[in-house]
């Protein structure tokens, strides 16, 4: 269950919403960048370093980490740019924020601020553990 305030549209358990963005330049979709593991997105805000990748936690499960900037932010190889602001719109994502999803593409769970104690213990949930 969600421990911070969000609207009910991207609840644990439904399954992530699409939109369009941009990596590297090229256009594209949101879920063709979530792949089938576990992801952490984590919405930065502009030109923001972002230091999640670094604090995530070491399982025996690996997390890769989606970094989604607002349009013209872009800062880094691989960062997820939200051309219209619709992924921040369905994810009811401020900077800081942070999903994390499961390999079938589903929320996981989600906070207003990166804890890596929490994203380590809703991944062993997932995990059965």
């Amino acid at each position: 269950p969600d421990s911070d305030r969000f609207s009910t549209r991207q609840r644990p358990g439904t399954p992530c919403i699409d939109a369009p963005v941009t990596v590297n330049g090229r256009a594209g979709w949101f879920l063709q960048h979530l792949g089938d593991q576990f992801k952490g997105i984590y919405f930065a805000a502009g030109n923001e370093q972002v230091k999640v990748a670094e604090q995530l936690p070491t399982t025996p499960i690996p997390i890769s980490l989606a970094v989604v900037r607002p349009s013209g932010n872009s800062t880094g190889t691989g960062d997820v740019v939200d051309v219209h602001g619709l992924l921040a719109t369905h994810y009811d994502a401020t900077p800081g924020t942070f999903y994390l999803i499961r390999p079938d593409q589903h929320v996981a769970a989600r906070w207003r601020s990166f804890d890596a104690a929490k994203v380590k213990a809703a991944l062993a949930r997932c995990l059965g553990n």
